[in-house]
């Protein structure tokens, strides 16, 4: 049954977000790709630009520059891990989401050569 309202809650926020032709509920622009509600029934909603986390009441924007995210393009789905971290992709790094700081640890890894990989994370 929880599965089913999960995915209900889940179509409802995309439909509205896809129709609508302004903000819904504050997140940080139109253009979506990934939804996932998670454990704590929190929907994340990927952008173009940062990251948007509604609670059933408000959104909560995450934005480069206010919390550790390398780049605001969210390029993936979501997968939350059996600590309840949440894990993605921006353009140029792999993200986790640490609940109890509130905020993100971001790794880039290197090519066979050694080099740094800085871009096409998805």
């Amino acid at each position: 049954m929880q599965a089913k309202i999960r995915n209900i809650i889940i179509l409802a926020f995309g439909f509205s977000s896809i129709f609508c032709q302004r903000k819904i509920g504050g997140l940080s622009q139109l253009s979506n790709n990934y939804l996932f509600l998670d454990s704590q029934n929190l929907l994340w909603v990927s952008s173009t630009d940062g990251l948007n986390c509604y609670n059933g009441q408000e959104t909560k924007v995450y934005y480069p520059g206010n919390y550790n995210l390398l780049g605001s393009n969210i390029q993936s789905g979501f997968f939350e891990d059996e600590k309840t971290n949440i894990w993605f992709t921006t353009y140029e790094a792999l993200h986790v989401y640490n609940r109890a700081t509130d905020d993100f640890n971001y790794y880039q890894i290197n090519d066979k050569y050694g080099n740094l990989i800085e871009e096409d994370y998805r």
